[in-house]
């Protein structure tokens, strides 16, 4: 779900209007909340709030480039349908106490907190009228304290379909496929953490994690205020699907907001 509206999403929007809009800027702001599993295979769910903050810059020969909340991206149009886009973010990690406001998950006591780390990744995106496909890859720039330099690959395809003036309706389905640094580091349990756990040691390997889609129903208010709802779902596979961690194989998504294009 995290993959609509994302500064990946905007950045590809944009460059179709590169040439009719060179050296203006796009600023979008939002906010709303969500209601999500408290990590991936987890049986319980914590509302968690979302802020929207990206700005993208539209050049006259170079593309656009955007930074927001989720890291930084430079993409130019290499033909009318085909995209590249190379980028800069920030994978968080996991905490052990999950939650922001009032009491917090702690089934994952004892595996300790999984450090963030920088990220440096790439972007090929096809558009066929108001359809996506895309492939992206994401890549640590350090080694994470359970597993290493993580890895992972994305493939999947965006739709989008207006209803009438005031409705549309975002949709995705993809795929995430993991390096063996990263399926442990997220979905394993090394000897250290099945002593402090209550979990069995497990040892992921690479390969597929996940299968997830979703679908955001947005309203236009005017030009520049969106409200939007959606709903959303995963479905863990492989090594992820048969790690200790993991209580339930599918998870659901809720989320509504707003945002606001200046």
């Amino acid at each position: 779900m995290k993959r609509l509206k994302t500064v990946a999403t905007i950045v590809v929007g944009l460059l179709p209007l590169s040439s009719s809009m060179a050296g203006e800027s796009v600023l979008v702001l939002g906010g709303g909340a969500s209601f999500m599993p408290a990590y991936e295979g987890s049986s319980k769910y914590l509302f968690s709030p979302l802020i929207d903050l990206n700005y993208g810059y539209i050049s006259d020969d170079y593309g656009v480039f955007s930074i927001g909340l989720e890291g930084a991206e430079w993409a130019i149009g290499i033909t009318e349908s085909l995209t590249f886009s190379s980028r800069i973010g920030y994978d968080a990690g996991r905490d052990e106490k999950i939650g922001i406001l009032g009491s917090k998950n702690e089934d994952l006591k004892g595996m300790g907190d999984l450090d963030g780390s920088m990220t440096v990744g790439a972007e090929i995106n096809y558009s066929i009228k108001d359809y996506q496909l895309y492939a992206s890859v994401d890549m640590a720039t350090s080694d994470r304290k359970y597993g290493g330099r993580t890895v992972n690959v994305e493939l999947g395809g965006i739709g989008y379909y207006q209803i009438n003036d005031k409705w549309d309706v975002e949709y995705t389905l993809a795929t995430v496929w993991g390096n063996k640094a990263y399926n442990q580091a997220y979905f394993g349990v090394s000897k250290q953490q099945a002593n402090r756990s209550r979990f069995n040691e497990y040892d992921a390997g690479s390969g597929f994690k996940d299968i997830h889609s979703g679908a955001i129903l947005n309203y236009n208010v005017n030009e520049n205020m969106i409200l939007y709802t959606g709903i959303g779902a995963y479905y863990l596979v492989g090594d992820a699907a048969k790690s200790s961690l993991t209580e339930q194989r599918l998870g659901w998504v809720g989320l509504g907001g707003i945002r606001y294009t200046f």
